[in-house]
């Protein structure tokens, strides 16, 4: 086994060095490598102490008298890969940017971004609480993070700024979105559903028709709008006594007046029909699909008989 400095070019043209422990083996008659262990980017490290790390490692590997790399006794790990790929979408979206634009003309005392940032990383890889992420935080890698301690009520301070900015940073994504993935949108979906709440202080929350099966609990409402793909495009809290009907009208003129979708087709179910949302459709000029309860509505089988004509006549 042997120490290996491997080079890897990223998509931001960037080139970043790792330390790899190394172990040749032989398959037939070809002599081949593989990786044993990875000990982290060493761009941070002079060439003379990249050296030194380079002649300890060997001479720990290759006298076993001496140690192997059963000895080494790391103190603690970093998760990576989330954060990684974070931190890529992150730059190429501008989000740090875009933050800091939004607070431009406040008095903030610390990094809002980079606070958001740590709690997108933790709500991919261990959704949970606000409080779990400033326990955990120094278990993940956060690349340009900086030096400065994390502190909780940070954390639940940068929620209040995002969600004042919300409505800003919606359209700038889907504004990046659109350019980095060349997609026009044509069609949209959009469902609601519920979540229920603990304690009686949330000011939208209320009884209703509960989805998670917890009709005791104040509950709100969460309608969320996304592309075929499932990209998020917009999302809206209602009162948690608000029906499905009650929510399209917002969602559809925001689509119109803030996203400037001129064409798409609506997507949304049974509990979406009502006579002045398929005239809002209209008067937007978006085709829809919906669904009709097949009895008991006049217009389901006005459609029903209409398609079972057209059949035979065909």
């Amino acid at each position: 086994m042997f120490a290996q400095i491997v080079s890897t070019k990223r998509p931001d043209g960037r080139t970043y060095r790792y330390m790899h422990i190394v172990e040749s083996y032989r398959e037939g008659k070809t002599v081949k490598k593989r990786r044993i262990a990875s000990l982290g980017n060493v761009d941070g490290y002079s060439e003379e102490e990249i050296q030194q790390f380079i002649r300890t490692l060997e001479s720990l590997l290759q006298n076993r008298a001496s140690g192997s790399i059963e000895d080494f006794d790391p103190k603690s790990t970093l998760s990576f890969g989330v954060p990684y790929v974070v931190q890529f979408l992150w730059d190429q979206l501008g989000l740090t940017k875009a933050i800091q634009d939004g607070l431009k003309d406040r008095q903030v005392t610390f990094d809002v971004a980079r606070y958001v940032k740590a709690m997108v990383c933790n709500r991919l890889m261990n959704p949970s609480s606000k409080l779990d992420p400033f326990r955990i935080i120094e278990d993940m890698y956060l690349p340009e993070s900086g030096d400065e301690p994390w502190q909780l009520q940070h954390f639940y301070r940068a929620l209040d700024h995002l969600m004042d900015m919300k409505p800003q940073l919606e359209k700038l994504i889907y504004r990046r979105l659109t350019d980095l993935l060349t997609f026009r949108l044509s069609l949209v979906l959009y469902d609601l559903t519920s979540t229920h709440l603990s304690g009686h202080h949330c000011p939208i929350g209320e009884h209703g028709y509960s989805r998670t099966h917890r009709p005791d609990l104040e509950q709100v409402e969460l309608g969320l709008l996304v592309t075929p793909a499932g990209l998020p495009i917009t999302h809206e809290v209602f009162a948690g006594n608000t029906p499905d009907k009650k929510t399209v009208k917002e969602i559809l003129e925001r689509l119109k007046n803030e996203f400037s979708v001129e064409q798409c087709v609506f997507v949304g179910d049974r509990g979406m029909v009502t006579k002045k949302n398929t005239e809002l459709l209209a008067e937007l000029k978006y085709p829809y699909i919906v669904g009709y309860h097949k009895r008991g509505r006049v217009v389901s089988d006005a459609l029903f008989g209409k398609v079972q004509r057209h059949l035979r006549l065909h």
